[in-house]
């Protein structure tokens, strides 16, 4: 495999007509959203680039033949340029077949122009990092709930999560029919070319005699000086995007919108199975339900999340140690989780709903 990403390209990218704007000059990724960072080191680099209109369009749906330029350009360092006929991507696509990325069969070039699933995105990976080898394979392939020998690219999308390129999602599967956004995409890219970026899956096995603290000491330790809460739910060092469980953070990013608290910070996620309380629903003096979240010190700020949804709540309850609704009122909504953010942290903890 050829050294990957060891200089910059500034030719034109995405599309026929792109458009000269760096990443952080892109109206739609300020400089708060989950993955500027991606997108802002891409831009720079010429891997990326937004639209004509000036935007970048993060939560559009990848196609093919944009995928390929990048992976073409991260990993063969090969920028031919946009077709002056055809389909714009037809030289990325030639070149991505010389460099036995994929071969016609796998990928006809007909489908440049169609959103790219996640198992033919492994499958490029997989043929950038080349003979990159895969430790512990049987174990982390097992993980991975809805794919098996039987899968069609088992291989290369086992391969891909190895490297901590592609991520799977948090009920375990990886989802090989499913499709990432541009923002998702360039998030991989961003690893495949800096290895420091990419997220490993950690084993059981591996986790074993690490001095990580507790789920219960993270939940009680003080918040920093002058901060106003009595703790902060101190999250691990989580890489997983808010995006793959949350569709509307942004929704949370303007603090005109009043209630609203600004959320620009959060751009990864912690689910915590191993919550060390009970949880229950407990009522207010007029009959409201709160969920009680069972530890004694003042939680920091609550959210539910509900197909893919996240909402604000109060803290209510004697002390605030309880999740409650807005109006206080009326029965506790379902809830996939009760997530929480953080002062100082860019993740927010995620709580799955017990009765789940």
């Amino acid at each position: 495999m050829k050294k990957i990403m060891t200089m910059l390209f500034v030719a034109a990218l995405f599309l026929s007509a792109p458009a000269d704007v760096a990443a952080a000059q892109y109206p739609d990724v300020k400089s708060g959203h989950w993955a500027y960072e991606a997108i802002s080191d891409m831009s720079g680099r010429g891997v990326v680039e937004g639209f004509p209109n000036g935007n970048f369009a993060p939560n559009e749906a990848v196609t093919y033949g944009q995928f390929i330029k990048m992976a073409l350009i991260v990993g063969a360092e090969e920028n031919p340029g946009n077709s002056e006929s055809g389909n714009w991507a037809r030289k990325y696509y030639d070149g991505a077949i010389e460099n036995a990325y994929f071969t016609k069969y796998d990928i006809p070039p007909a489908a440049l122009s169609a959103k790219i699933p996640r198992g033919h995105m492994a499958l490029i990976i997989s043929r950038v990092l080349g003979d990159a080898r895969v430790n512990r394979y049987n174990e982390i392939q097992a993980r991975i709930v809805d794919i098996d020998e039987k899968t069609p690219l088992e291989y290369d999308i086992t391969k891909a999560c190895a490297a901590g390129v592609l991520t799977g999602y948090p009920d375990g599967t990886f989802r090989p029919e499913g499709f990432l956004s541009r923002a998702e995409a360039a998030t991989a890219i961003h690893r495949l070319a800096e290895e420091s970026k990419r997220i490993l899956p950690l084993l059981p096995s591996e986790a074993e005699g690490k001095a990580e603290k507790t789920v219960a000491e993270r939940f009680t330790e003080q918040s920093p000086a002058g901060t106003g809460f009595g703790n902060v739910i101190h999250t691990s060092k989580s890489k997983r995007p808010i995006s793959e469980v949350v569709d509307n953070l942004e929704d949370f990013s303007k603090s005109e919108l009043g209630d609203y608290r600004n959320l620009d910070h959060i751009k990864y996620y912690e689910i915590v199975e191993d919550y060390p309380y009970e949880m229950k629903i407990v009522h207010n003096l007029i009959g409201g339900e709160m969920l009680d979240m069972g530890f004694t010190k003042e939680i920091e700020q609550p959210y539910i999340i509900k197909d893919r949804k996240l909402a604000e709540m109060f803290i209510g309850g004697a002390g605030g140690t309880a999740v409650t609704m807005p109006e206080n009122t009326g029965r506790f909504p379902d809830y996939d989780f009760i997530g929480f953010e953080t002062v100082s942290d860019d993740t927010m903890i995620l709580i799955p709903n017990p009765n789940k």
